[in-house]
């Protein structure tokens, strides 16, 4: 399995972590991912797992928005 890699903050440059919660789902096991800077505190839209798909796919959801970047095409 590859480790997720994430790009610097597109704002201050700081690096970036992924950061997960279980907001009122624990017992569900229902987690939600979100992507943010430590040293600013920019962050992604938060991306809870739907029941039945994987943690990893939350994890690559919320990675793909943080590196997206508009000069991408």
């Amino acid at each position: 399995m590859s480790e997720i890699k994430l790009k610097p903050c597109p704002f201050c440059g700081g690096e970036a972590k992924m950061k997960h919660g279980y907001p009122g789902q624990q017992r569900k096991g229902i987690r939600q991912s979100v992507v943010q800077c430590k040293k600013c505190g920019c962050r992604t839209v938060t991306y809870r797992q739907a029941a039945y798909q994987p943690w990893k796919e939350v994890d690559e959801q919320a990675a793909e928005a943080w590196n997206r970047r508009a000069s991408d095409d």
